[in-house]
Formats: C-alpha cells, sequence, structure tokens
C-alpha cells in the first residue's frame, strides 16, 4: 500500500493499519509486511468477487480525508490478490503471486487491485461496476416489470403470466436479468429487487381486474435469498391487502436448490403463504437434486418443467422420458405441471398427450412490458387462438 501527499510518518502508518483492521471480518489476519506494505489473509473466501469486494472496501476506506498536524494528506491504495484452494499451494508462492498482482496494480495507474490473473481482474472489475450501477438502477426506478402469458393445454384458454424483471440500462439498453441477477445476489441487491416486482406484479394485476382481463393469477419468481428474509411473509401479506387482491391471485416460485438447500425453514414459510391462500411452484424442476420423500411434504401447487427438458421434444428419448415422468409425478401427487419453453406446436401437442396441464413459452409470446400484455390479452379475448369462449 502507498501513502502520498507528505512525508509518511509512523502516526500515518498506524491511521493505515486502523482503517484495513475496520473494514476486515473478525477472523481476518492483518499484518504489516515492511515500510508501507501490508498483507491482509482473507479466510473462507469461495469466489473472485468476494476478494473483489473486500479490495474495494480497502480502496473506499482508504480514499477518507485525513489530517496530521492540520495537513490534509491524501491517502491512496494499491491492492494485489492472489487466491487459493485448501490444500493447494503453500504460503510464500500466495504471497508472491499477490506481490506480482501489487506490481502490475502500481504500474495500471495505483489507486486500483489487480488479480494474478488478468481474467480474474478484468472480470471482478466487471462485477463491481455492475453491482454500483445495480444500486442506481434501484434508487432511478430503472427495472421493469414483463409478462409471458400462460395456458391451458386442455383448452387452449389463458389462466395467467409470469412476471419477469428487466433492466432498463441508460447505456446498454434493456438487460436481460441473466446478466445481473447473479451479481445482485452476490451483492445483496436481490431482496429489494425482488420486492419491487412483487409489488409492481401486484399493481398491474390489480389494475387488469379493473380492467376486466381474464386472469386467475400472476407468478413471481422469489429468490434463495429473500425466501431466508425474515420479513417476506409480511411484505406479501402487505402487497396482498394493498392491492386489493386474494392470495391466489398470487403465485410464488421457488427454485428447487432453494428448496433443497434450506428445506425446515422454506416449508415454515411455505406453511405460512399457503395460510394466505398464495400458490406456490417449484421452478426449473427436474434440473435439482430434490428428495421424493421430502417433496411430497412441501405444500405446493404446482411443478414447472424446466425449458431445458422441453426445447428437444419430441424425438428426444430421455428428455421425453424425464417429461412425462415428472408428469406422472405431479399427478400421483395432486399437483398441476406446466411446461416452460414451448416453442412449437409439436412441442404442444406431445405435452398434452403426455397430460401435462399447462404451458408457457415463445409459441404464444415472448415476455412482454405490461402494456402491451393488456393489449395481447384483449386481442386474444381469453384464448391462445384468439377466439372469445
Amino acid at each position: 500500500m502507498t501513502v502520498s501527499g507528505t512525508p509518511i510518518g509512523d502516526r500515518v502508518l498506524c491511521v493505515t493499519a486502523e482503517r484495513i483492521q475496520h473494514v476486515m471480518r473478525s477472523g481476518d489476519t492483518v499484518a504489516r509486511l515492511s515500510g508501507d506494505e501490508f498483507l491482509v489473509l482473507l479466510e473462507d473466501i469461495a469466489r473472485p468477487a468476494d476478494a473483489a469486494s473486500a479490495a474495494q472496501k480497502l480502496l473506499d476506506v482508504m480514499r477518507e480525508p485525513h489530517e496530521e498536524d492540520g495537513q490534509p494528506l491524501s491517502l491512496t491504495a494499491s491492492i494485489g490478490i492472489s487466491m487459493t484452494s485448501e490444500g493447494e499451494g503453500d504460503t510464500a508462492t500466495l504471497v508472491k503471486n499477490a506481490d506480482s498482482a501489487l506490481y502490475h496494480a502500481k504500474h495500471s495507474g495505483r489507486n486500483n487491485f489487480q488479480f494474478y490473473t488478468p481474467e480474474l481482474t478484468t472480470a471482478a472489475v466487471e462485477r463491481l461496476t455492475v453491482g454500483a450501477e445495480l444500486r442506481q438502477a434501484i434508487q432511478e426506478n430503472q427495472f421493469e416489470v414483463w409478462y409471458q402469458p400462460q395456458w391451458y393445454l386442455s383448452d387452449d384458454t389463458f389462466f395467467g403470466a409470469e412476471a419477469l424483471v428487466r433492466w432498463r440500462h441508460p447505456e446498454r439498453g434493456l438487460v436481460a436479468p441473466d446478466a445481473f441477477i447473479p451479481i445482485a445476489e452476490e451483492q445483496g441487491l436481490i431482496g429489494t429487487i425482488g420486492n419491487i416486482v412483487l409489488e409492481t406484479a401486484c399493481a398491474d394485476m390489480r389494475r387488469w381486474l379493473d380492467a376486466g382481463l381474464r386472469l386467475k393469477k400472476i407468478a413471481v419468481n422469489v429468490a434463495g435469498a429473500q425466501w431466508r428474509e425474515p420479513h417476506t411473509l409480511g411484505t406479501v401479506q402487505r402487497m396482498i391487502e394493498r392491492y386489493r387482491l386474494r392470495g391466489d391471485h398470487l403465485e410464488l416460485e421457488i427454485t428447487e436448490s432453494t428448496i433443497m438447500a434450506h428445506t425446515e425453514q422454506t416449508l415454515g414459510l411455505m406453511d405460512s403463504l399457503k395460510g394466505l391462500g398464495v400458490s406456490i411452484s417449484v421452478d426449473d424442476f427436474g434440473t435439482g437434486y430434490s428428495s421424493l420423500s421430502y417433496l411430497k411434504r412441501l405444500p405446493i401447487d404446482r411443478l414447472k418443467i424446466d425449458r431445458s427438458f422441453v426445447m428437444d421434444l419430441p424425438g428426444d428419448s430421455s428428455d421425453e422420458a424425464i417429461v412425462r415422468a415428472v408428469i406422472a409425478l405431479g399427478r400421483s401427487l395432486n399437483l398441476r405441471v406446466l411446461a416452460e419453453g414451448v416453442e412449437t406446436v409439436e412441442q404442444q401437442h406431445f405435452l398434452a398427450r403426455a397430460g401435462c396441464d399447462e404451458a408457457q413459452g415463445y409459441l404464444v409470446s415472448a415476455p412482454m412490458p405490461a402494456a402491451e400484455f393488456q393489449q395481447f390479452m384483449r386481442r386474444r379475448g381469453g384464448r391462445r387462438d384468439g377466439t372469445s369462449g
């Protein structure tokens, strides 16, 4: 680390050490190597993004104003990062690689961090940049909710829609969720974004019901972090009451992996939500490793077959077998089964013959903004083929 502006004294080094300790966790190790260089050892760091976040905190705290004897000092830092897995490499190699990365940081303009590999540096900086832009997006209401229709395979009538978040970036335009949702989860922003989607979907549902649209429910994805938040139940209840909805107007989607990672906690929240009348579906079913004995305990209403099993239907014998098995499982547990990613008439016919209940996908429509969705539903008259009935 480098301190500039006036001659470096012992008091400035003490301030530097205090600032480092202030932003580090209690279990982290901080040591002064020599001169103005410090070593920080972070244990239990699984992802480069976590190390980059810690480095950014150090850069931020070092830039805070400081005075010595009434004279303002400008403190900056250059940081080199090296990572290793448990049991791999040794301490000397780790420090050497970090020192090499520090060299690159100093020759990249200082006041920055660099990983031992340039690829990790580029990826980490991009994720931190997107994280900062997401915080600004929350403040400036840059998120939109789009809707994809869902229909019954038995009679081609629409019954609902899935709410899907989109980010209207001021420079990059419309950003798909795959590009920012993982970063939002890493940086603890997914709960705030999820609540924005939930409230927007409830408000739109109320408006559509008042306008006479034939919709039974709106489905909203709930991230794993939201299922773990203690106020999720209260938030859902407030949204239902605020927009004068029945509980069964709302369906919350949870992924199979989230269920298995937080079984007992998830089960308790599910039971409470069911008490409000809210429907619950398992999204991306078949992609995880659910225990069927546990699945039967869950108060769920619907299984959603992941699009990865639908895209090669009909014709792929393995996918056909998996889809039939999921449908049979749903029937045995008295659950509805919805297939995602339906894009062709042949896929729809196969699913209908196999006993699947519902579908959504590009065969009918891509996700669309709320106003366009309302116009779409009015044109179709409640049926996929556009006829009334």
